[in-house]
């Protein structure tokens, strides 16, 4: 349950008081001692974080939205395919590409909070934070990885199945062909 709005709005009305009984000069408070810091102050941390996640999931997003076609790849029936293998192949190379560039962002943006000189607490907040992103990525690789795997078993049986129908239709040609010899005879 959240419960910031009622925070926040105890807090103003801790400083409504304070004022109206004289006891806290609101120019006397410093910008440090603020506990509500506006958006405008936000650490380029949180918004670093933001964007890598933000981008992670517009991976994790176009992923899901092309998962069926991409899938897919299996179909008996060329005219019920909605990609051919080649917009497959493509999807492949530019995920991968994706992939690699997020996680080494990801690499890049620890090695940037391990530098930072920070309290403890901050420092343990971040490299947290940093491992939720990469373990957000690793899910999402390994969605694909999956996604990836089912297309391709499909691919294998497909080709399977129609070399099976072509050797099929060779022994019904040899069985007609013995038929055939067997009534002229």
């Amino acid at each position: 349950m959240d419960v910031t709005n009622v925070y926040k709005a105890c807090i103003k009305t801790v400083k409504t008081r304070n004022r109206a009984l004289g006891v806290e000069n609101e120019k006397k408070t410093s910008k440090s001692n603020n506990i509500l810091i506006s958006k405008k102050h936000r650490d380029p941390f949180g918004h670093k974080a933001k964007e890598i996640v933000n981008s992670i999931t517009k991976l994790r997003d176009f992923l899901h939205e092309n998962r069926k076609a991409y899938i897919n790849a299996g179909q008996i029936s060329w005219e019920l395919s909605e990609m051919e293998d080649s917009e497959r192949d493509r999807i492949d190379s530019d995920v991968q590409v994706v992939m690699r560039t997020c996680a080494k962002i990801v690499r890049e943006f620890k090695q940037d909070v391990f530098h930072q000189p920070s309290s403890v607490q901050l420092k343990e907040h971040r490299e947290a934070v940093c491992l939720l992103i990469e373990d957000y990525l690793t899910n999402i690789c390994r969605a694909y990885g999956e996604q990836r795997a089912i297309r391709v078993k499909r691919e294998v049986d497909k080709r399977r199945l129609f070399r099976l129908e072509g050797s099929s239709a060779k022994l019904r040609k040899v069985d007609n062909n013995r038929q055939i010899g067997r009534a002229h005879v």
